[in-house]
């Protein structure tokens, strides 16, 4: 029986060596494809999540506006039947409105319904809100991939996500000029 020489042995730790190395290279190459088509699917998704969640929201608060515009017009209907009625009030007159305060009890306007919208509105912008903070967040996570070693070895001609992010005109120049004055809400223009 042959002994291995120490040249034997060394060529043989080398190529052990070697082979882990190669070995873990192609396991970090695939590790890192995979987090970066992770990734990109899961921003795909949000993405048309968020283009969803944001038509959802135009259509609820739309519909949920519809009920006091719908009520008001109720409203309005009623209180010129009642000015109207069979006392013989002509509608607009002082004699009639006379006779509508002392004589029958109008209907109330219910400020609920205006409370209804308003909470919709907000309930609607805070979850778009946020769901464009996930957006990003998975946007961050993927650029972050990209572009820190070890994974950008592997991941340098993969392209960044482009977010699609709704904002408003005002939004847009307050930070195109980096100023935003105006802090009145119930300023006339």
């Amino acid at each position: 029986m042959q002994t291995l020489n120490f040249k034997t042995i060394s060529i043989i730790a080398a190529v052990a060596i070697i082979g882990v190395m190669i070995l873990s290279v192609f396991s970090m190459n695939i590790s890192a494809h995979n987090r970066e088509a992770e990734l990109r699917a899961l921003f795909e998704a949000k993405q048309q999540e968020t283009k969803i969640n944001y038509d959802a929201a135009w259509k609820i608060i739309a519909e949920v506006a519809e009920v006091p515009t719908q009520y008001s017009k109720d409203f309005k209907d009623a209180y010129t039947s009642i000015v109207s009625s069979d006392q013989g009030v002509s509608t607009g007159t002082v004699k009639g409105l006379f006779a509508v305060a002392t004589g029958m009890n109008p209907p109330q306007l219910d400020s609920s319904l205006y409370k209804a919208v308003q909470n919709a509105v907000t309930s609607q912008r805070t979850k778009m809100a946020n769901q464009q903070a996930a957006l990003l967040d998975v946007k961050r996570e993927h650029d972050k991939l990209r572009t820190t070693w070890p994974s950008s070895m592997f991941l340098g001609g993969v392209k960044p996500l482009e977010a699609k992010t709704v904002t408003s005109t005002k939004t847009e120049a307050a930070f195109e000029s980096g100023r935003d004055d105006d802090v009145g809400l119930y300023k006339k223009k």
